[in-house]
């Protein structure tokens, strides 16, 4: 499931936000890679990897979405043109994120179990930011000159709720994984068998 700004809506976005905002235009939302572009990833190092960069980006998504909620508190003050810029930075990082979430999902053979839950975990999250994300893009279009009084604050404040929620998720699945990791190191220190304890 992946975000993509619709023609009509993306169009306006465009037009209405001026040379200003090429710069963050010039990363418009993308489609979901195919299975060929997807590299085969087989051993659960490389599957850390793919979730450290899933906590990383909830937290990218995090940080602009408080954003978007301190602009909402602001206005009419702060517009909806600068509403736009910072939205359409979080739809990147939103999109890189569902990226990575596919990316994980073609790995799941060389995960260790609890990177297999973890995945299954914040695959549903990732897909209610997605279209939490979708939402608040249709809200901006629709409602520029009163986002305030339009769901548009909602959609955001929802965003940060579920990016933090992940981001968090992930920071307790890594420390239960280095917890987990220690006391191997420290039953093999200790010649103990994990099975008896003896």
């Amino acid at each position: 499931m992946r975000l993509t700004f619709s023609g009509k809506s993306f169009r306006s976005i465009v037009i209405l936000a001026g040379t200003f905002f090429l710069a963050a235009v010039s990363l418009p939302c993308q489609a979901s890679p195919s299975a060929a572009e997807v590299y085969n990833w087989g051993s659960h190092q490389e599957v850390s990897v793919l979730l450290n960069q899933v906590r990383t980006q909830a937290g990218v998504i995090r940080n602009l979405a408080d954003t978007l909620d301190t602009y909402n508190r602001e206005w009419p003050e702060i517009g909806w043109q600068i509403n736009a810029s910072t939205l359409i930075r979080l739809c990147w990082h939103v999109n890189a994120l569902d990226n990575t979430l596919f990316q994980l999902q073609n790995t799941k053979a060389g995960a260790l179990p609890w990177q297999r839950k973890a995945i299954k975990r914040i695959a549903p999250m990732v897909y209610e930011l997605t279209g939490a994300t979708d939402a608040s893009i249709t809200q901006l279009n629709e409602n520029r000159d009163h986002l305030w009084a339009s769901g548009y604050p909602g959609d955001t404040d929802f965003i940060y709720q579920k990016a933090n929620r992940i981001a968090h998720t992930m920071r307790n699945f890594e420390t239960y994984a280095g917890e987990m990791h220690s006391a191997r190191e420290l039953r093999e220190t200790l010649g103990l068998r994990a099975s008896t304890g003896s």
